[in-house]
């Protein structure tokens, strides 16, 4: 073997071992050079995209409210006398027209019948008198009586219907006392502790006896501010036609009824510049108790369907809130976008998207735009 073919057979030796591909030189024909080694292949990154959606938004607020009854009433005596009968239990629910309690009515009786008697009276002497009147009319007609005895005999009538008139209005206030020994419950609810029982002696200046308050429907009062009014609903017609209340009560449920706007202050606080708005609910299990103060949610939906994604597909920077958005070439673009209310499964897009958009929303963090990537598409 020659030295020259010896430097070929040990070239070769070396690479097979080194894994080298060797060539023949053109120009050189006993010189080899290694092939050259075959490019890898590009990889793209796979992210999770989906199509932007659209969503009806809702505005929601969120104040704190007071329960304040539709109707109360403070019931007090309009007469004096010992009180006989108490016709509830503290704390009862009672029904309109039930009794509550009764004043001796000895007094009044015998009252009511002596105005019946003086007006009794009254009636006869006005008919005397009426009857005089005429028959000496007739006589002065002829010239049968003189002036001043005509004059007195329509002084007489006159006088005695004036007396007529005033008894008649003393025995409406009679039957009025007499009625009010009686005093009943002019609404349905819930009564509280009375503040008399039987045997004392009630006047006028006793005070409130006891309190009722209408439970079922109930009112709830919160205000808002009129900036956020006008934002959410623009006037009080869209307000009362929109607007929806719920209540989370003190341990953090949804109350089971939603609420209907009842009643609108007709003026605003000039300190905070909110208004006092009611709502009005349904308590048929007496849940809702007046001045207890509850959590109120206000919310509206827009006619308006706005494009939407999920929250992961929206990122921040000091230029605002942006997506990646993929082009028809899966080529990544950092898109500026407006957002609007986030509703935990969805962030509302303002500005920016159209329902014919493709966006990141896993992997955000391992594209840059104008990277080209494979897309995952997650359906709605």
């Amino acid at each position: 073997m020659t030295p020259h073919m010896k430097t070929i057979t040990l070239l070769f030796a070396t690479a097979l071992c080194s894994g080298t591909t060797l060539v023949a030189d053109g120009e050189n024909p006993g010189k080899t050079v290694p092939a050259a080694s075959p490019q890898p292949q590009k990889k793209t990154p796979s992210v999770i995209v989906m199509p932007v959606q659209e969503q009806h938004e809702t505005l929601r607020r969120k104040c704190v409210g007071f329960v304040t009854p539709i109707e109360r009433v403070d019931l007090v005596t309009r007469i004096a006398g010992d009180l006989i009968t108490v016709g509830f239990r503290d704390g009862d629910c009672v029904q309109k027209g039930q009794l509550l309690y009764k004043i001796d009515d000895l007094r009044y009786n015998a009252a009511l019948k002596s105005a019946q008697s003086g007006l009794a009276q009254a009636q006869a002497r006005a008919t005397y008198a009426q009857a005089a009147y005429v028959r000496r009319n007739d006589l002065a007609q002829r010239h049968a009586v003189s002036v001043d005895t005509m004059e007195n005999a329509r002084s007489e009538n006159e006088m005695a219907q004036a007396t007529l008139l005033d008894c008649e209005a003393k025995l409406i206030l009679a039957q009025d006392d007499l009625t009010n020994t009686v005093i009943r419950a002019p609404i349905s609810g819930k009564i509280s502790a009375t503040a008399y029982t039987r045997g004392n002696y009630l006047t006028p200046s006793s005070g409130i006896l006891a309190t009722i308050v209408q439970q079922d429907p109930i009112r709830v009062g919160f205000t808002v501010g009129n900036k956020d009014m006008l934002a959410m609903f623009g006037d009080e017609a869209t307000l009362r036609k929109k607007g929806v209340v719920r209540v989370i009560l003190a341990n953090g449920q949804e109350y089971a009824h939603t609420g209907t706007i009842d009643y609108i202050d007709n003026r605003a606080n000039r300190q905070t510049d909110a208004l006092r708005i009611f709502a009005c609910f349904k308590n048929p299990t007496r849940v809702l108790v007046t001045d207890s103060a509850v959590t109120i949610i206000l919310e509206t939906t827009s006619e308006r369907l706005y494009p939407s994604v999920r929250p992961s597909a929206v990122l921040y920077d000091d230029q605002g809130a942006y997506v990646y958005r993929l082009d028809n070439a899966n080529r990544v673009e950092r898109r500026p976008v407006t957002t609007g209310l986030n509703t935990g499964a969805w962030q509302i897009i303002h500005e920016g998207l159209t329902v014919q958009d493709r966006v990141v929303v896993e992997g955000t963090l391992k594209v840059m735009p104008g990277m080209e990537v494979t897309p995952i598409v997650q359906e709605k």
